[in-house]
């Protein structure tokens, strides 16, 4: 009986409605508002008067918000033209839909925004603070907060990204939590740092940017082929009993290689659930695969090595929960029949 989409009642339409009691409103009609009219009965319900003209649609098709003398909105406030609902003026032209009409983001081009500290860009949109202009950030549904906004940066003590913003020259090639190393907003910093070599207490990406060494083996892939957490010092024992420490886990992987496995490893939730590259080779688990071998636990995996585990034959959906799949791996295997439907899913 309540909207709570703000768009015409839509979350209530084609509910099961109770009638309206007839006898309770005869007796009390003065404090109660039929929804239904002669004409439309889709809405049997009785409102209480004080939801009348209260900016809340409770009715279907918004009866009991037509024809309602509203009050102006004060001069801070902006009336919606269809619902007369009053809004902040400051939402006026911000981009965002706050009136159910939205009337609020109607006619942007020739309005002037509520606040000297707001900047207007070229559609008539206002962001809420003037300094989001020029912050290499694009705000502006038509970017123009980022336009005209270049300058020389100073040679020596200062590199320029892609966009013309200026950053501390200590920022190119590295990435860091120091928010006065933070870099280019479009990240341009980290680009081109093959050869680039790290300072001290620094960690070297795979041919690629410099990391702070807080951030190497933290749980958190920073990065982009994840090396930060797949140093030989990040590995750590996993698995439950029986075969527990059998498996070592770092980063985003399991590796699992060589272990005289006949079954997948016994792994605790967390472990099946956080690791998107699994390293199976040079097992033994043929005897044990089969359709619900690899469970919806493992829909996160990439990567898949099942190479030499003397595979010789695929049974039916064996990978079918595996569809964000991307690299699977059976060279090395002894498979002489390949069943129908074995790789659906992939």
């Amino acid at each position: 009986g309540v909207d709570d989409c703000g768009i015409w009642a839509m979350d209530e339409q084609g509910c099961d409605m109770s009638e309206c009691d007839s006898e309770v409103y005869s007796v009390n009609a003065e404090l109660y508002f039929r929804c239904s009219t002669v004409d439309d009965t889709t809405d049997t319900r009785c409102l209480q008067t004080n939801s009348l003209c209260n900016n809340m649609t409770e009715c279907l098709h918004r009866r009991d918000e037509l024809e309602c003398d509203l009050p102006p909105c004060s001069e801070w406030g902006f009336q919606c033209t269809v619902t007369g609902d009053c809004v902040p003026l400051y939402f006026r032209c911000d981009g965002h839909y706050h009136c159910a009409d939205r009337s609020d983001e109607l006619n942007c081009e020739s309005y002037d925004c509520a606040d000297d500290d707001m900047f207007q860009c070229d559609n008539g949109q206002c962001l809420s603070d003037v300094s989001l202009h020029c912050d290499y950030k694009h705000d502006c549904w038509d970017y123009s907060d980022e336009r005209g906004c270049e300058r020389d940066c100073v040679i020596g003590s200062e590199f320029q990204c892609d966009s013309g913003q200026c950053v501390p020259i200590g920022a190119r090639c590295l990435h860091s939590n120091n928010p006065a190393l933070s870099g280019c907003q479009d990240q341009s910093h980290l680009s081109n740092c093959r050869d680039w070599v790290c300072g001290e207490g620094m960690f070297k990406c795979d041919r690629e940017y410099c990391l702070e060494d807080v951030l190497v083996c933290d749980g958190s892939v920073d990065c982009s082929v994840a090396s930060d957490e797949e140093n030989d010092n990040c590995s750590t024992p996993c698995g439950r009993w029986p075969t527990e420490g059998v498996c070592l886990c770092y980063g985003s992987t399991l590796e699992c290689s060589n272990v005289n496995l006949t079954q997948l490893p016994f792994l605790d939730h967390q472990d099946r659930q956080r690791h998107s590259t699994f390293l199976l080779s040079d097992n033994n688990i043929n005897s044990t695969l089969s359709n619900v071998t690899f469970t919806t636990e493992y829909t996160h995996l990439i990567q898949l090595d099942l190479t030499s585990n003397n595979i010789d034959h695929t049974e039916p959906y064996l990978f079918s929960h595996l569809f964000q799949l991307k690299i699977l791996d059976l060279q090395y295997n002894m498979i002489s029949s390949i069943v129908q439907f074995s790789f659906s899913g992939l």
